[in-house]
C-alpha cells in the first residue's frame, strides 16, 4: 500500500516545476513535463491560481507567486496565499479604474508594515512601491490605516517601537498629533499621508477586517500628488467597495 496520496503528489510536482520556471510555463509544456493529461494539469493550475500559489500572466503562462520565492524556496509560516488570492483581483480593478497604483499592506515587524501585493496602472507617470522594503507605520497611509484598526494601547506600542523622525519636510513627528491623525482615521474609515514618506506621492488607505472584525491589512491607493484632489471622492468610493469585496472573498462569497 502506497504512503502517498497521488493527487497531492501531483500538485506538489506542479509547484516544484513552477519553482524551476521563473519565466513561467505554458499549460502544454507543464502537461508534457509532468506526463499528465492537459485537462488534469489545467485543473491543478487553476486550483493553485485560485489559492494564490500561482499567477497566470497575460501571455498564458503560469508562474509561481513571488511571495514563495523569497529566501530560497521561500515558504512562509504565515499563510498569505489565500489573502493574496483575495486581494490581487481587487487591486487590479482599482488600478485600472483610478489610473493610480493600488497596494495591500500588512503589519510586519513592530512599528513597520510591508506591501504584500500591488497593481500598477497603465499610465506614463505612476507611483510604485517596493514590496521587499518595510515601511514605517507613522508616516504612511498604509501604516496609519493599520494603526487605526488597532486598540489605543496597541497603537502606542507600535509607535514606540520605531524612532519617529522627519523623512521629508512634511513628515508629522509630534506624538500627540500622530495619535489625533490616527484617531480621525479610525472615525472616518480612511487614512492620508501627503508627501510625508516620499516627496511627490500621496497615499489614501483604509483598513480591512475579516468576518470576526479582526484587522488583516490595509488597502491603499498611491497617487502622484498633483492628481489627488480631482480623484478624492472616487478614491473614497473605491476604497469602500474594495475593502468590502476583499472581506467577501475571504469569507468565501463570490464577488458582486
Amino acid at each position: 500500500m502506497t504512503s502517498m496520496v497521488r493527487s497531492v503528489a501531483r500538485a506538489l510536482d506542479l509547484i516544484e516545476l513552477l519553482c524551476c520556471e521563473p519565466g513561467g510555463i505554458s499549460l502544454s509544456r507543464a502537461a508534457q513535463r509532468l506526463a499528465m493529461p492537459k485537462s488534469s494539469t489545467l485543473m491543478l493550475l487553476r486550483t493553485l491560481s485560485a489559492r494564490g500559489y500561482a499567477n497566470r500572466t497575460g501571455a498564458d503562462l503560469y508562474v509561481l507567486n513571488p511571495e514563495f520565492r523569497a529566501g530560497a524556496f521561500g515558504w512562509r509560516t504565515v499563510p498569505y496565499a489565500n489573502l493574496i488570492a483575495a486581494v490581487e483581483p481587487v487591486l487590479g480593478r482599482l488600478a485600472e479604474e483610478l489610473c493610480e497604483s493600488a497596494t495591500f499592506g500588512i503589519l510586519d515587524e513592530p512599528g513597520e508594515a510591508r506591501v504584500l501585493a500591488k497593481a500598477m496602472p497603465d499610465v506614463e507617470i505612476r507611483w510604485d512601491s517596493d514590496i521587499s522594503r518595510p515601511i514605517p507605520l507613522y508616516c504612511t497611509a498604509v501604516g496609519r490605516a493599520l494603526l487605526s484598526g488597532l486598540s489605543t494601547g496597541e497603537r502606542v506600542r507600535q509607535l514606540a517601537a520605531r524612532d519617529i523622525r522627519p523623512i521629508t519636510p512634511f513628515t508629522v513627528t509630534d506624538p500627540a498629533e500622530l495619535m489625533a491623525i490616527i484617531e480621525e482615521a479610525a472615525r472616518c474609515g480612511h487614512a492620508f499621508s501627503a508627501e510625508e514618506f516620499a516627496l511627490g506621492g500621496t497615499g489614501i488607505a483604509a483598513p480591512v477586517f475579516d468576518a470576526a472584525n479582526t484587522l488583516i491589512g490595509a488597502l491603499n491607493i498611491s497617487c502622484v500628488s498633483s492628481r489627488v484632489q480631482s480623484k478624492r471622492e472616487s478614491i473614497f468610493v473605491a476604497l469602500r467597495q474594495g475593502t468590502a469585496e476583499i472581506g467577501r472573498r475571504l469569507g468565501g462569497e463570490p464577488p458582486k
